[in-house]
């Protein structure tokens, strides 16, 4: 049994002879007990519990400060006594928080890291000593430095305590620390993991609060050593929100390895993994695990390369197993045992894009030119900032002259699949608490347990996508806010603490700002020549600049303006959604033909300058879907009369 010191001291005083003079018995008992070599607050009390009780029934003073002191100096079952010279750790962590705060365990076998180890050392072992921001990417190598410093301060008796944001709930984040500071002492090393998430840098709202104000006293208490990680793209927020804080940290940054060193990194880690599933690990597997991360998998190098060759060991030995070979046999693991798909080509044709999207947007030639430039850089991760998404346009214009057709489009060119668009209609984000429905609500609200509609989920589950955000001029700032950390550091966090990646989705936002301009010349979806239209882009721009703020249009790789359409472009479009429909028709077993009538009247009924493109699309509907989905299969030629359309049998 297991008796903390203060619960032994209440014990006491409860069975105390009520004659006797118990005002000094507390102090005295925290004086045994300070003087012992563990802290006050939860030490290892392991005597005979029995003999314990049975002297603190009997109400003797003298009997009861022997018996709390012999407790202490007592280790408990199992533990090793501490080595000549070396204080006993103090900070021993509580069962609440035991789930997502853990001892690191020290390792020597850093690769590659020495210089960083150094720089994170100079600041935690000075007199004085200072915190340290140690700047890394998921994956890149950060719980390993915890590990590293670990064994760098062992001789000191000295222990690494992590506290894993990312596994902890939001309403728990601030206990673990402020639970995991009021435990620490001089002979403590707190690993704050993940401190992008408790601060809030991922959240709209700015940074937490209470958890900023618990952190601040403890960076300036010298009797503590504090590591806090904070991943890449947030440095910059972190900076900029509260400057005073940032400066307080001693800024260590943690670059990716070389592929040497990588690669040497992998091999050794991937010798324990080798040897738990008793398989072999040829040079090959190790290469092919260094892949670039694929659809669904999150991290870097290299966490990524040992998660996939821990997954590959597995199904070797299951199949090692299933054969039922001797056990001292050793299965070879192969590349085909990598959870990897099919290869990506992370590379865009720019000219093939361009004709791709041409066929299917008409009219818009200038914008599907620059979309298609644009994605053959960042696809290709060629551009300056890899982190951010890998487009972000803002598509302006009239209604109805291909802005959400080209978003569509892009997601089939990009993906294969025009399915691999997620639209958020922007109007129904019109308020400031509608964050929600982007990242959750707070612990406690309405929405906190339902979190399959989130935006961060949605994009978890397709990682690689088109990202529509439409009419974007009708949510509310504050939701403005929340996509300034999306198109910046390509990440979202919500209010679980969950991450969300954002580098291989191309964001396309619309707005209808600047349509009144193209309105006030007599043409709102259609102009008679491409001339007239041209002339008024620049005052679109100028009404996108009064109207949104300069933060959000600053972080917007291309804002393209679409011009109405022209007659010219109408006609084609009527003629594409006629045949479309045709086509349509006779997989269900009719038999028919266009005719110039039928493209004719179409066209002249489809003209519509207050809904543009749109009502092409419902003459089809109204002139040739519904009259023949009333009549049986069979084959059936039109009769245009005005603007009416009569289908009757063919002879």
């Amino acid at each position: 049994m297991v008796l903390p010191a203060h619960v032994a001291i209440a014990f006491a005083a409860q069975h105390a002879d009520a004659t006797a003079d118990w005002t000094d018995v507390l102090p005295a008992a925290e004086a045994i007990l300070n003087a012992s070599a563990v802290t006050y607050d939860s030490p290892k009390v392991d005597p005979s519990t029995r003999e314990l009780l049975t002297v603190l029934k009997a109400g003797d003073l003298a009997a009861i400060a022997a018996a709390l002191a012999e407790a202490v100096r007592t280790p408990a079952p199992g533990d090793a006594p501490p080595s000549e010279g070396v204080a006993t750790p103090s900070l021993a962590i509580p069962d609440a928080h035991a789930q997502w705060t853990s001892v690191v365990e020290p390792r020597t076998d850093i690769l590659g890291r020495r210089d960083v180890l150094d720089q994170m050392l100079d600041a935690l072992e000075r007199k004085q000593p200072m915190p340290v921001l140690l700047v890394g990417d998921e994956g890149a190598g950060r719980t390993a430095m915890a590990a590293a410093v670990a064994q760098a301060v062992a001789h000191r008796g000295t222990r690494v305590v992590r506290i894993d944001n990312a596994g902890a709930a939001s309403d728990k984040q601030l206990a673990a620390l402020s639970e995991m500071l009021r435990l620490a002492s001089g002979n403590s090393v707190l690993f704050i993991d993940d401190i992008e998430i408790p601060l809030g840098l991922g959240y709209p709202s700015g940074v937490n609060g209470p958890y900023l104000a618990a952190l601040r006293p403890a960076m300036e208490n010298p009797a503590l050593r504090i590591v806090a990680v904070v991943a890449t793209p947030y440095l910059a927020r972190l900076q900029g929100t509260d400057r005073e804080l940032f400066e307080e940290f001693a800024v260590v940054h943690l670059p990716t390895l070389d592929e040497a060193t990588m690669r040497e990194v992998v091999a050794q880690d991937c010798a324990d993994i080798a040897a738990y599933h008793q398989v072999t690990i040829p040079p090959e597997a190790i290469d092919a695990a260094l892949a670039p991360a694929q659809d669904g998998e999150v991290g870097a190098h290299p966490s990524l390369a040992l998660r996939r060759l821990d997954i590959a060991a597995t199904r070797a030995a299951r199949r090692a197993r299933e054969a039922d070979w001797a056990r001292d046999v050793h299965e070879t693991v192969t590349i085909d045992d990598l959870p990897l798909t099919k290869p990506v080509q992370r590379r865009v044709d720019p000219t093939a894009m361009a004709k791709a999207l041409n066929e299917q947007i008409v009219g818009q030639e200038a914008a599907v030119q620059a979309v298609s430039a644009r994605l053959a850089i960042t696809v290709a991760q060629l551009d300056l900032n890899p982190h951010r998404p890998d487009g972000v346009f803002l598509f302006a214009g009239p209604t109805g002259v291909g802005k959400t057709a080209l978003a569509i489009a892009m997601a089939d060119a990009l993906f294969g699949s025009p399915d691999a668009l997620v639209r958020i209609d922007m109007s129904e984000l019109h308020d400031d608490f509608t964050t929600s429905k982007l990242v959750g609500s707070p612990p406690g609200y309405v929405g906190h347990d339902n979190p399959e509609g989130w935006l961060t989920t949605k994009i978890r589950q397709t990682p690689r996508c088109v990202l529509l955000l439409d009419e974007i001029e009708k949510a509310d700032p504050q939701v403005w806010n929340t996509f300034l950390q999306v198109f910046d550091a390509g990440r979202l966090t919500d209010m679980r603490g969950t991450t969300a990646d954002f580098r291989e989705v191309v964001v396309v936002m619309t707005t209808n700002l600047g349509a009144e301009v193209f309105s006030s010349t007599g043409s709102v979806g259609f102009v008679e020549n491409a001339t007239s239209a041209v002339a008024d882009i620049s005052s679109v721009r100028e009404v996108l600049r009064r109207t949104m703020r300069p933060e959000l249009l600053n972080r917007i790789d291309e804002i393209l303006v679409f011009s109405p359409l022209t007659a010219e472009a109408v006609a084609t479009i009527s003629r594409i959604r006629t045949d479309a429909a045709l086509q349509t028709l006779r997989s269900r077993g009719y038999t028919v033909a266009a005719t110039p009538d039928l493209y004719a009247v179409i066209e002249r009924v489809g003209f519509s300058k207050e809904y543009g493109a749109r009502e092409v699309l419902r003459s089809v509907e109204r002139l040739v879907l519904q009259p023949l989905a009333a009549l049986p299969a069979g084959s059936y030629r039109p009769v245009v009369e005005g603007d009416a359309v009569r289908w009757e049998a063919a002879t």
